[in-house]
């Protein structure tokens, strides 16, 4: 099928719209979700507009279209659908609760946050924060693209990750985390593996914007971006020279998970990637599959094989132009 513009730039009043979350419902409607962003930069630049400082970056909001005839053509634009300065939207279906849900980060504060539709992505309930069970608020990055999943009794996971940039030189400037609500979101706990170096004691080191997804065998997979020491991210040079992509695989749900995997089979140039576990047991992977530029966006398919993934040769789908972040629907 012939490509379809969903969001461009500029776009209205938003001069850049990048970070895409996309997700498909059981009545065949399509959700399409992006930062509208009040500012250029961040490899997103426009003729004409001056590139903000990091000051300015809090100004953007997460905005959405639907399809109701799978993606061919699109509706209105739906401004801010947060209702706040929000960042890196990740979406799925709770088929359990009948809603669904769309987890992002708060663009000023870093508070993790939710929000449902029960009307298909027409309308949404106020934003609510995610909480441990302590009552604590939660912070980091949410996703974002495809990194929540809606595991067949309602129980929650959602891959989400944290940066410092002031980190000592060989410590883990990024770590991500899986979260795990068994209550519908009200609280969460992290079921990520034991590592006492980082903040928390859990997490898996040195890896970024994770892409979570379950696959029919009921094989749980992370897929990360590895940023720890690739210019300009501090960090050390190992394990992210790779110029790959950190892997891990868990059977029980997250409760614990196979040793982590760098596959240099799979190149990434440090840029955020998704994972879609498919109907037929198969996995589909997306991103810019070179080695040191954001170019060449590709899908190739793969299978889990014990603790990692065996991927096929990719498929080019973006014409060799520049490529950023991607997601993934069926």
């Amino acid at each position: 099928a012939a490509p379809v513009t969903v969001f461009t730039s500029p776009l209205g009043e938003y001069p850049c719209t990048r970070i895409p979350s996309a997700s498909t419902l059981p009545d065949g409607t399509v959700l399409a979700f992006a930062e509208c962003r009040r500012w250029a930069g961040d490899q997103c630049f426009i003729d004409g507009w001056h590139n903000a400082t990091r000051e300015q970056e809090f100004n953007r909001s997460i905005c959405l279209r639907r399809s109701s005839d799978g993606g061919h053509t699109w509706g209105q634009l739906q401004p801010n659908i947060t209702a706040r300065y929000s960042a890196n939207p990740t979406a799925a279906h709770d088929a359990a609760r009948g809603r669904t849900l769309l987890f992002f980060d708060d663009a000023r504060s870093g508070g993790l946050y939710s929000i449902a539709s029960h009307d298909s992505g027409a309308s949404w309930e106020a934003p609510t924060p995610l909480h441990d069970d302590s009552g604590v608020a939660l912070k980091g990055t949410s996703g974002p693209g495809n990194s929540v999943v809606v595991l067949p009794g309602g129980t929650l996971l959602l891959g989400v990750y944290h940066a410092n940039k002031d980190v000592a030189p060989n410590a883990s400037f990024s770590h991500a985390n899986v979260l795990r609500s068994a209550d519908g979101g009200a609280s969460w706990a992290d079921v990520s593996p034991r590592e006492a170096r980082l903040p928390g004691g859990r997490g898996f080191a040195h890896l970024g914007e994770p892409s979570l997804t379950l696959l029919p065998s009921g094989a749980l997979g992370l897929d990360a971006r590895c940023p720890d020491g690739r210019r300009p991210y501090p960090g050390p040079a190992s394990p992210c020279d790779c110029d790959c992509r950190g892997v891990a695989v868990s059977r029980d749900n997250g409760t614990t998970w196979g040793g982590m995997r760098y596959d240099s089979s799979v190149p990434d140039p440090d840029c955020q990637g998704a994972v879609l576990g498919l109907a037929n047991g198969t996995l589909a992977f997306s991103n810019a599959a070179s080695p040191s530029s954001r170019t060449d966006l590709s899908v190739r398919l793969g299978s889990v094989r014990g603790d990692s993934v065996a991927w096929s040769d990719a498929t080019p789908v973006g014409g060799g132009v520049a490529a950023g972040y991607s997601s993934l629907t069926e």
